[in-house]
């Protein structure tokens, strides 16, 4: 039997890879500014448990633009919590049930099956006929798309519900899975959908053991920035669950990969604690903040990046900066 490993230790790296509360400026949309001098911006306000933080006054939000304050300039601000803004988002999941997944021995556990019960609360979790719902899943032979992006959640639950419990795999066959061209399949194909909503979260749970061997780390770190990259261009945020029975030489991969993407990785303590963070993922993207500026005067055509201050309802001061420079329409308010 394989002996699940003892020191599996709770890592829940904050998205700003510190201890402590953070802010991330997830969305900044300027397209209602010439009209309204609108500023819409999509901001997570997160404990040092990558918990969303509640009842953040909008008191306690400061707004920066080229690092100088808005001050006089806001007019108004309105801040709700995602879930009540109405707007839809796209979540997918990129999971396994390869043999590091699936119990070799009566009485292992199977982290497939954790991982499975846990995107059936997820879906729960969502809108239906409002969010949008994915399933990938790789194993041995490949990878395959078992739900495609749907708003019919019950179809969704009804088919993951029905997926085998157990992978068998013959021996002449076990292999390592191509983990690393599955994720960047993932990623690029929910990048390039027309027909998805703007905020589109991947939720991957894996172990992160891919066909790279320690030996060839810079071969794998080319491929893991490539999907980076492709993730950011595309809006794609990445959520990792980083779980395995035995190696976890990988875990840190999955974890770069949610920082880098302003994402969020967990490490649970326990393997019977992998399935909690796959539920609750609704919760912590319903959490994000929309916070509304009217603070018009600003010149349209010149490069703007955009920061947000805040004092957390916790008393922690936290800042986080939209990592793109844009530029308000033509015909902006002044």
């Amino acid at each position: 039997m394989r002996a699940i490993a003892a020191a599996l230790v709770l890592m829940s790296a904050s998205i700003a890879g510190a201890k402590g509360a953070s802010l991330v400026v997830d969305h900044v949309d300027v397209s209602h500014y010439a009209k309204e001098g609108l500023i819409r911006l999509f901001v997570d306000v997160l404990d040092a448990d990558n918990k969303p933080i509640p009842r953040q006054g909008k008191e306690d939000l400061r707004f920066y633009v080229n690092n100088q304050p808005l001050g006089a300039r806001v007019k108004s601000v309105k801040l709700t919590s995602f879930k009540d803004s109405g707007l839809p988002l796209a979540v997918g999941v990129l999971t396994t049930n390869y043999g590091g997944f699936v119990p070799k021995a009566v009485g292992e556990p199977s982290l497939w099956r954790f991982a499975q019960t846990g995107s059936m609360s997820l879906i729960k979790g969502l809108r239906s006929g409002t969010d949008w719902y994915a399933m990938w899943l790789y194993n041995e032979g490949g990878s395959r798309q078992v739900v495609s992006f749907t708003r019919d959640l019950k179809q969704a639950l009804q088919t993951v519900k029905t997926l085998p419990h157990e992978h068998v795999v013959s021996a002449e066959k076990a292999r390592i899975p191509n983990f690393y061209r599955h994720l960047d399949q993932a990623v690029k194909t929910m990048a390039a959908a027309d027909n998805l909503p703007r905020r589109r979260v991947l939720l991957v749970v894996s172990d992160g053991i891919g066909e790279f061997m320690q030996s060839q780390k810079s071969r794998l770190e080319t491929a893991l920035q490539r999907t980076i990259d492709a993730a950011n261009d595309g809006g794609v945020r990445i959520h990792a669950v980083g779980a395995m029975l035995q190696d976890d030489v990988f875990l840190p991969y999955l974890a770069r990969a949610a920082r880098r993407t302003f994402g969020v990785y967990i490490q649970p303590k326990e393997v019977e604690d992998m399935e909690p963070p796959v539920a609750k993922l609704p919760a912590t993207l319903f959490g994000q903040y929309v916070v509304d500026v009217v603070a018009p005067g600003l010149a349209a055509g010149k490069p703007l990046r955009f920061r947000v201050d805040a004092i957390t309802s916790g008393g922690e001061k936290v800042s986080g900066a939209y990592p793109r420079s844009l530029k308000l329409p033509a015909g902006a308010t002044r």
